[in-house]
């Protein structure tokens, strides 16, 4: 099980020794730099279990997402040009372990290619929900892959990746009208 401690780092535990994590993952202080390291706000596994990601909250005026090595706890990289507030959720696509989604407080969903070091090579996509993005998941229906977001202020959107608009916005007010009907 891999958890996110409030010092910097996600640690991952194996349940039948609880005594002590079995690894952890954390940035590499550069010689001579502070030991302040960036708040951790959401982690993902791929589906390979080869990567590790993290979003961090603001740090020194940037939003990372950070990238491990799961093999053997290196931090390969990140990105930190994508997102201007907190990243709120990073979620691989659970077909694809090269894709992944991140989400953030400056309303944008954006869809990475992480074959790719570089982030401008990497960025495939960028939606603008117009909202801060709390949760985010992939679906797929009839062989074609789809994103759900539901914002902080509990609006649902539907995205494709071919369209620039959501093809379906569920305001709260509309889904809490509906649910007093049963």
């Amino acid at each position: 099980m891999y958890i996110a401690t409030s010092l910097g780092n996600i640690q991952l535990w194996d349940l039948r020794t609880p005594q002590k994590f079995v690894v952890q993952f954390t940035e590499k202080k550069e010689e001579g730099s502070s030991n302040d390291l960036k708040t951790l706000a959401c982690f993902n596994a791929s589906a390979n279990n080869r990567l590790l990601t993290a979003g961090t909250e603001l740090y020194k005026g940037e939003a990372f997402i950070l990238f491990w090595d799961i093999r053997n706890t290196t931090l390969m990289g990140g990105y930190w040009e994508s997102h201007t507030d907190d990243v709120t959720q990073v979620v691989f696509d659970p077909n694809d372990a090269d894709k992944l989604m991140s989400g953030s407080v400056d309303g944008l969903i954006n869809v990475y290619d992480v074959k790719h070091t570089n982030e401008d090579d990497a960025l495939m996509d960028s939606f603008n929900t117009e909202s801060s993005v709390e949760q985010l998941c992939w679906y797929s229906n009839k062989g074609k892959d789809f994103i759900s977001c539901i914002t902080h202020t509990a609006d649902v959107q539907l995205w494709s990746p071919d369209d620039a608009e959501p093809y379906a916005h569920f305001r709260r007010s509309d889904i809490t009208k509906a649910m007093k009907v049963f």
